[in-house]
């Protein structure tokens, strides 16, 4: 499985990735601090069975990213899971139709754990 999460915070990346391989260490976790750099990514034909999106990033934010992903048909059924500290700040009728996820970021790493167990252990 090969996860690809992309924020421009470097501690989320890092507790991210903490998480994912305690979770799984089998898991390939792909981490970048821009949107622009998950096209990149997808454009070499690395096909991720999931994707994290922090909804506000510099360069290219979630939501920009997101939509590119799903105008792609080859990335279509990609799952993409947008994250952001408030929802309540996010458009979500821009989102809806999209097939995402919307979470509100956990506040520490144990909720992290716990979401991400919860998440990987869905066939995706």
């Amino acid at each position: 499985m090969t996860v690809l999460y992309a924020d421009d915070d470097n501690e989320d990346l890092a507790l991210f990735e903490e998480a994912i391989k305690e979770i799984d260490p089998s898991i390939n976790c792909l981490l970048v601090n821009t949107g622009r750099k998950v096209l990149e990514i997808l454009k070499t034909g690395l096909s991720p069975d999931l994707v994290f999106l922090d909804v506000y990033m510099p360069e290219m934010d979630g939501l920009t990213c997101l939509i590119e992903i799903k105008e792609n048909e080859e990335y279509y059924n990609t799952r993409v899971i947008l994250l952001t500290v408030s929802p309540y700040l996010v458009n979500k009728e821009k989102i809806r139709g999209l097939a995402t996820e919307l979470w509100t970021k956990p506040n520490n790493y144990e909720d992290l754990l716990k979401i991400l167990n919860r998440t990987l252990s869905v066939k995706t």
